[in-house]
């Protein structure tokens, strides 16, 4: 007795199965009475017994079997039937899923196979690996692949992936049922508008009744103005509905007030983090703080002028860095990172190394220089501003002329500096302030 090839697949997929069997024919070289897929001619069961003997002899001759999966063969009985009975019987059972099928939506046994997702860029290369493993079980030869062959694929391929539902028990969404939704909000708002004007109407009548009773009852204004702001309202609030159904979502752009308790003007750095030149901002960002905590002319900071640092100008850093980083740079971004490792205001060398690692200001053991900091919005969250490379900056700050004084100034700069900055861990203080500030 002859091996069987046999397509499980739903009636009303009849038109998919037939391009199937047109590919499976050109790439093996097998005869129409070795292909059983019932729905196309030439392949279908032959009369006399019932459709289930039928099919329970064909499915004890079959050797492999291809499983055509929709979404309306999923509902079938006879497919459900037909692959159970393979799977029972071991035979080798290739699922091909069509658009919308689901991996994790195939019945219990299903799930242990490899498939064929129509919808993956690799299917082509799968039902070729499909048409190899077909032909050794069949123990048929493959036809050399020709330009047909391809052909007669990609028929299949695109049919199966511009498939659509023919059941009504489908739970997707058509594209008339698309159009329908939104033929039915487009009438909802032609409603509320409809609604809007017979309230307007009837507010002015109403008014103009209220007037006119006024005259003849001489009201009190307080209530005829009650009445008005009430009528008033309804109408604004019907107005909102329809804006919020025609416009469901509004970008409010945040304005900062460039504050400052010292004086500092802000409109460099802002134009800088506008401008998203993240280095120089930084930069700006050092001469800035030195400004506010009076230290131009010490050309450094000290964890005392952190503690003291003027609450709105700490403000207004934070929010143009937040904003122009679109939340993802900040002291404030910083502080919350610090404090999720446990670090208070105490110096910890172990969190502040932890700190180092979360932000990208370390790589391994070593901390970085400016010159490897990542000055752009691929960053880490919380990566800037890079305090941690301030203390070279603070330190050619505060040298004045040249040769050896100059290179003292630097060291002891660099020295005060590094006692904030590193040895305390600048963040902890920081951190400490944003809290005591209320940011």
């Amino acid at each position: 007795m002859k091996k069987l090839l046999f397509i499980s697949h739903r009636h009303s997929d009849r038109e998919i199965a037939s391009l199937l069997v047109d590919f499976l024919l050109a790439a093996l070289d097998l005869e129409d009475s070795e292909i059983r897929c019932t729905s196309v001619p030439g392949h279908t069961l032959p009369f006399g017994n019932s459709i289930s003997e039928l099919l329970k002899k064909d499915l004890n001759c079959t050797a492999a079997v291809i499983a055509l999966i929709t979404t309306d063969s999923l509902k079938s009985t006879w497919v459900l039937f037909e692959l159970g009975s393979s799977w029972a019987m071991g035979k080798l059972l290739i699922p091909i899923l069509g658009p919308g099928v689901k991996y994790n939506e195939l019945p219990g046994p299903l799930k242990n196979y490899h498939v064929v997702q129509i919808e993956e860029k690799n299917a082509s290369y799968l039902l070729r690996e499909a048409i190899n493993q077909i032909a050794n079980n069949l123990e048929v030869t493959q036809k050399r692949a020709t330009g047909r062959t391809d052909a007669k694929r990609d028929e299949f391929v695109d049919k199966l992936l511009a498939w659509q539902p023919q059941h009504n028990d489908d739970k997707s969404v058509s594209p008339d049922q698309l159009k329908s939704i939104e033929t039915s909000y487009k009438n909802k708002i032609q409603q509320l508008t409809e609604q809007l004007k017979q309230k307007e109407l009837s507010a002015t009548q109403e008014l103009n009744e209220l007037k006119d009773e006024l005259k003849k009852q001489e009201k009190s204004n307080y209530d005829l103005r009650q009445e008005r702001d009430s009528y008033n309202s309804q109408i604004k609030q019907l107005k909102e509905q329809i804006k919020q159904l025609e416009s469901p979502t509004k970008v409010v752009e945040i304005k900062i007030e460039l504050r400052s308790e010292r004086g500092v003007d802000y409109t460099g750095l802002r134009a800088l983090l506008e401008a998203q030149n993240w280095k120089e901002a930084d930069r700006e960002t050092a001469n800035v703080m030195l400004q506010a905590a009076e230290r131009t002319s010490q050309g450094y900071l000290t964890e005392s002028d952190i503690e003291s640092f003027p609450c709105e100008d700490l403000r207004t850093i934070n929010q143009l860095w937040l904003k122009y980083s679109d939340g993802k740079f900040g002291f404030s971004v910083q502080k919350e990172i610090y404090q999720s490792l446990g670090g208070t205001k105490e110096y910890n060398q172990e969190i502040w190394s932890s700190f180092g690692d979360r932000v990208g200001w370390k790589k391994g053991d070593e901390w970085l220089d400016r010159d490897a900091i990542t000055w752009n919005l691929s960053a880490q969250e919380g990566h800037l501003p890079y305090i941690n490379g301030w203390v070279d900056m603070f330190a050619y700050k505060a040298a004045k002329g040249g040769g050896v004084q100059a290179a003292f100034e630097r060291m002891e700069a660099k020295v005060l500096a590094m006692e904030w900055v590193e040895d305390a861990g600048g963040v902890s203080s920081l951190a400490q302030r944003l809290v005591t500030c209320n940011l």
